[in-house]
């Protein structure tokens, strides 16, 4: 106990420390007056008395120190110490304080962001139990299947793997949902496998789970529904379980509500049994892809795990050679929806963010170089009395060192990544105060009474220093400008692309038909051909057509053989397009030769395509394509026969694929080619139309919802997601790194002036013009600029053609854009240097002469 109370009676001296001193005062004038006492009585005058009292006790001030070192902790008192000391040159050097805090606070404000994003996308915990466990289990990448595997693959591998406590499946398709009390509505939904939800730990709060009965072909229609699609349609009610509704048309019974905010995998509302899945009804069932996900068994690694599925696979009879030897990956279940971190874009970003922190921490070091030129002679001698290197780094670090997602994913601060930040901003100011607290560690008291006038003029290896660490920032800006400027051009590419139609007052509504029932293009024509006929006579709609997708967002694409090639394994390939009546007349566009799909007769309309200029270039550029016959080959559909089109007309310019220009494009009637998803793309006013198209469309079909409303100016910005986002990371950190390059040579040129302020006094007094005083610093800095854009030219050719995959029609490397970016950075850093150099060039010689 007596140590405990010792302990923290120390810890608790900072707080108390007045007090005691009080005290510790009192005692020692006490003290002094019994001896002085002592020492009249002896007959000594009271002066002389108070003089021998005090040699008799001894230095007070020294003794006062050994009895605060003894009531608390020494480390605790030199750290209040060094930091009251530190808070004091603060304030002394404003404008040094300024630069060094701008610059650290937007590298690591920057720096923070970004490993804000990439955390919470790809390393934060999934919202499961146990989730460590849980991987997400594709094939090597293929354009028939994807990432999915068989459903052949699938049953063979939950039956007979040891590796895993359990596999799952899921097919991602809409659900429409519609009972007597509710019209029909379109939700995301997801088809699963029974032991889904036991695989992830979720279990519905309300009513059961899915049972093995009712994943099997014939078995009653059941469905699950998300908390959100209870409370807002439901209102809550616990009597929905044993609800009848309508899923996709089919008569199907509520059985269970799951928790709020379980919207598994990305944003379902409805859940199925996977064996209801329509295309897995079908006699080429074993052939369908589905996406899996596994829980491995404690001690069991993913290699392993891979080896024994591999194993398993190849075995099989059921599925083609190809399928037997495809590669099986396993990777944790967030890479399966972000990818990797170390993936071309995050890295790109990441790396930018990374250069601008080491811009920050450069241009920090170098300002931290220059003004420990004004300290040497105390670093000198403390270096002369044995102070090391540790306690430079110390003295110069205390002056910056205090300086569609899945469901799931948060942009938002947690404990890892506080103390991730954290760990960030600390070590950042540690490594800018290190490093000239270790230069200076290095440097004799010579060395430094050598070099050093009255003013301490600054050592020719800080200079050294200096200038190296701000060509490095110049040279690494220049490489940061110049990705940007491509990256700008490319996004604008893209943007301009989407100015070929003025999309005010278009729009675009999705409808999605029931594979069950629309399963045939024989099923799926007679109920587009009848909505087509009702959009000429809605009276309040302009215009409307159909299509496979929206423009700016068609993902289809064909192999590509003209008439007179002979096909080859992998032909080049085209955006695929199907298109229905009116469509370019309501964009607003016209064919720009030859003959539009309506104005053709049944027969010819059968085989016949439209193609844009880029096609006409890339496939056709010596000969007129009108009239060309065209393989077209569906490589996602390996087996399918070829289909040959004739061309009858050139189309307008027209960016449909995302992340794209203007790209080759070939497209067909609709009628030819409907597909279980279609768009409405309509020109109006939706709260005028919107109602009447629903109605036309549920008077076709009660069970059919349009869903999705929402213009195309929307889903044109939403195509360019990619582009706008890597440029504007590049732009922002580029813009950032530019304006703190202009600060440092600022700074350094501004430090530079104020250390030669008596030479500038000498050479104006003996005649110089201040032009001439101006240039002594201009040129200094033009070597800077100069050296650094050399090296930073050769970098920006290395990273554009890293960055030329992410490019779109423009060269990452273009000579007229690297010199307008270097013509940019010199005339910034001539501005930078300029105003220092000038205020240099006004000073008067007298007081320059004078200053010490």
């Amino acid at each position: 106990m007596p140590m405990m109370r010792t302990f923290l009676s120390r810890l608790l001296d900072p707080l108390l420390r007045r007090a005691r001193d009080r005290r510790l005062a009192d005692e020692v004038q006490a003290h002094l007056a019994l001896l002085t006492d002592e020492y009249v009585a002896r007959g000594m005058p009271p002066d002389q008395a108070r003089l021998a009292a005090r040699k008799s006790f001894g230095g007070v001030d020294q003794i006062k120190a050994v009895y605060r070192d003894q009531r608390g902790f020494r480390l605790i008192d030199e750290l209040r110490q060094d930091l009251r000391y530190g808070l004091r040159l603060i304030a002394r050097d404003g404008w040094f304080t300024t630069a060094i805090v701008i610059a650290l606070a937007l590298g690591i404000g920057v720096s923070s962001t970004m490993v804000t994003l990439i955390y919470s996308m790809n390393f934060r915990g999934l919202p499961f139990h146990e989730a460590a466990s849980l991987v997400g289990i594709t094939g090597e990448q293929t354009r028939a299947q994807g990432g999915r595997v068989p459903l052949a693959v699938f049953d063979a591998w939950r039956s007979a793997s040891r590796s895993f406590v359990g596999i799952a499946a899921e097919a991602d398709a809409p659900i429409n949902l519609g009972d007597e009390s509710h019209a029909t509505d379109q939700f995301g939904g997801t088809f699963v496998s029974h032991n889904t939800f036991a695989l992830l730990g979720e279990q519905p709060v309300l009513g059961r789970g899915f049972q093995p009965e009712d994943d099997r072909a014939g078995a009653p229609a059941v469905v699950i529904i998300g908390y959100r699609l209870w409370t807002d349609r439901y209102g809550s009610d616990p009597t929905v379980i044993g609800r009848a509704v309508r899923a996709n048309g089919e008569p199907a019974t509520i059985i269970g509500v799951m928790p709020d905010g379980f919207r598994y995998p990305v944003d379902s509302q409805v859940w199925r049994p996977l064996m209801s899945f329509p295309p897995l009804l079908t006699p080429a069932a074993p052939e369908r892809p589905v996406k899996l996900v596994g829980r491995l068994r404690r001690g069991v690694t993913a290699a392993q795990a891979q080896a024994e599925l591999a194993s398993i696979v190849s075995t099989l009879t059921t599925v083609p050679d190809a399928d037997r030897t495809r590669r099986t990956i396993i990777m944790p279940l967030n890479e399966t929806y972000f990818g990797k971190a170390t993936q071309p874009v995050p890295m790109m970003m990441m790396a930018a963010v990374l250069v601008v922190l080491l811009i920050a921490c450069s241009h920090a070091a170098s300002l931290l170089l220059a003004r420990s030129a004004t300290r040497a002679r105390e670093m000198s001698m403390r270096a002369a009395l044995g102070a090391g290197a540790a306690g430079f780094a110390r003295a110069f670090a205390n002056e910056v060192a205090g300086f569609g997602l899945p469901y799931w994913t948060r942009f938002t601060f947690d404990g890892p990544l506080i103390a991730i930040v954290a760990v960030l901003s600390l070590a950042t100011g540690v490594i800018v105060g290190m490093l000239p607290a270790l230069h200076q560690s290095r440097v004799t008291l010579n060395e430094v009474l050598s070099q050093s006038g009255r003013s301490g003029t600054a050592h020719p290896h800080a200079l050294r220093a200096t200038t190296l660490l701000l060509i490095g920032e110049l040279a690494l800006t220049m490489i940061l400008l110049s990705a940007a400027t491509g990256l700008v051009r490319s996004a604008g590419v893209v943007y301009r692309a989407d100015q070929a139609i003025d999309v005010a007052h278009l729009w675009e509504l999705r409808m999605a038909l029931p594979q069950g029932t629309y399963g045939t293009a024989d099923q799926r024509r007679p109920f587009f051909d009848a909505l087509d006929e009702r959009l000429r006579s809605l009276p309040d709609v302009e215009s409307a057509a159909l299509a496979a997708a929206a423009p700016f967002n068609a993902r289809d694409s064909r192999g590509i053989v003209m008439d007179t090639q002979t096909p080859a394994e992998r032909n080049p390939s085209a955006g695929f397009v199907p298109i229905g009546d009116r469509y370019f007349d309501t964009l607003g566009l016209r064919v720009l030769r030859g003959q539009r799909f309506e104005d053709l007769d049944a027969g010819s309309r059968a085989t016949a395509a439209l193609v844009n200029e880029r096609f006409v270039q890339r496939f056709s550029p010596d000969v007129d394509p009108i009239g060309r016959e065209v393989l077209l080959f569906n490589e996602r559909a390996p087996g399918a026969l070829p289909e040959r089109v004739t061309i009858v007309g050139i189309a307008p310019p027209l960016r449909q694929q995302i992340a794209a220009g203007h790209t080759p494009v070939i497209y067909v009637p609709y009628a030819t080619q409907t597909g279980t998803i279609a768009s409405l793309i309509v020109r109006g006013n939706p709260e005028r139309f919107a109602g009447a198209l629903r109605s036309a469309v549920r008077e076709l079909d009660p069970d059919l919802p349009l869903f999705n409303l929402q213009s195309l100016e929307r889903v044109s910005y939403l195509s360019r997601w990619i582009q706008r986002i890597t440029s504007t990371v590049f732009s922002i950190v580029a813009v950032i790194a530019t304006l703190l390059s202009a600060l440092g040579l600022y700074a350094l040129t501004a430090y530079a002036a104020s250390q030669r302020t008596q030479e500038v006094g000498v050479r104006m007094a003996l005649g110089a013009q201040r032009s001439q005083v101006s240039w002594l610093f201009l040129r200094r800095a033009l070597r800077q600029v100069s050296s650094g854009l050399a090296i930073g030219l050769v970098g920006a050719i290395a990273v554009g053609g890293a960055l030329q995959g992410a490019m779109v029609d423009v060269s990452a490397t273009s000579p007229v854009a690297l010199a307008g970016v270097a013509a940019f950075l010199i005339a910034i850093s001539v501005a930078a240097a300029l105003l220092p150099a000038f205020r240099a060039s006004r000073l008067d010689p007298v007081a320059a002469l004078r200053q010490d």
